[in-house]
C-alpha cells in the first residue's frame, strides 16, 4: 500500500515531508522522514494503523 501526498503551487519553495505512524501507542516518526509518499504492506495489523504526515516549506525566492 502507498500513501503519497501531492501539493501544487509550491514550486518556489522547497518542501520537506515527515511521516508519523500509530500502530496503537502513539504517533512516531517513521524512518525515511523526508519523502513524499510511504509505502508499506497492507495486512489486516497494519489497516489500523494512523498516518499523518507534516509539511514544512521555504521560500527559495527570498533565500537566494
Amino acid at each position: 500500500m502507498e500513501l503519497t501526498s501531492k501539493l501544487e503551487g509550491f514550486e518556489d519553495y522547497t518542501l520537506s515531508y515527515k511521516w508519523a505512524c500509530d500502530q496503537g501507542e502513539g504517533f512516531h516518526f517513521v524512518e525515511d522522514i523526508n519523502a513524499v509518499s510511504r509505502t508499506f504492506t497492507a495486512a489486516e495489523e497494519t489497516l489500523v494503523w494512523s498516518w499523518q504526515q507534516t509539511v514544512t516549506f521555504r521560500d527559495t525566492k527570498q533565500s537566494a
